[in-house]
């Protein structure tokens, strides 16, 4: 019998779920029986795993789906430190035990992790709702919209890339005497990128602030360790002074630094 068969005769099918997390080139597969299943020439291991209730809306923001998993769960460890270097996907599967035929309940990404008392909950959104986004991407202001090093912003980010060899980490601070030949908050608002050796991950964060040879990260990288290779790249403000003179990049500029303050009709006061 086929799997939609079964769940609308009256036999007593015996449905369960199986669940694929997959973290670049690692696959993380459970089922929620209890003992290895395997499929297809990959064993799904039994873990417990409960989830909300998979349900159809309107609203796209809404279409959020959370994930019940014990507070040792290896897949929302992956979280406790920091954002992962790449998006964990999700895929849920539904099987019946006396049937063969297995189907695709649902798929997403783990937005983040929540620690309780009972457990842990993964925030899931599905990749519908990830596609979804403001069609505005350009506005009429004093300063620049465009995406640093992007494809509007043209400034080529390998021309501006400083290597660097850390000395010390304390959380999401690390310093360089790299760090220290650059002007304080020159890498403010840029980022750091790490490779990890062991798994081929990229991990980036945003740096929020720089000061002499100290750079604070966004979010710290457990990988990361003294004596690694980092790659810097600087920040920018967005606003024309800084396009011209760090970048020298003034014909992209993006904004409309001379919006006038008032209007040249009434000579009232605009407000932007």
């Amino acid at each position: 019998m086929s799997f939609l068969s079964i769940e609308t005769s009256r036999s007593s099918g015996q449905p369960f779920e199986l669940y694929e997390f997959t973290y670049g080139s690692f696959i993380y597969r459970y089922n929620t029986t209890a003992s290895e299943v395997v499929i297809g020439g990959f064993t799904y291991v039994p873990m417990q795993l409960s989830r909300q209730n998979i349900t159809l809306t309107s609203d796209v923001r809404r279409s959020q789906l959370q994930i019940n998993a014990p507070a040792d769960f290896e897949v929302a460890s992956l979280f406790r430190a920091s954002i992962p270097a790449t998006p964990i996907s999700v895929t849920i599967k539904k099987k019946h035990r006396n049937d063969a035929e297995v189907i695709t309940e649902w798929i997403g990404r783990i937005m983040t992790a929540e620690w309780k008392h009972s457990g842990v909950t993964l925030i899931c959104e599905s990749y519908y709702t990830a596609i979804q986004g403001n069609a505005n991407f350009r506005y009429y202001n004093y300063s620049c919209p465009h995406m640093l090093y992007g494809s509007r912003c043209k400034v080529n980010r390998v021309n501006y890339k400083v290597v660097a060899i850390v000395q010390t980490i304390q959380g999401n601070i690390i310093t360089s005497s790299t760090f220290g030949s650059y002007a304080s908050k020159y890498f403010t608002g840029g980022y750091l990128m790490f490779r990890d050796p062991a798994t081929g991950f990229m991990h980036t964060r945003h740096i929020v602030a720089h000061s002499g040879n100290t750079i604070t990260m966004s979010g710290q990288i457990p990988e990361l360790a003294i004596t690694k290779e980092v790659e810097v790249y600087p920040g920018c403000d967005h606003t024309l002074n800084t396009c011209k003179n760090k970048f020298s990049n003034l014909l992209n500029f993006g904004g409309f630094p001379w919006i006038p303050t008032k209007n040249p009709f009434t000579g009232s006061v605009i407000f932007w």
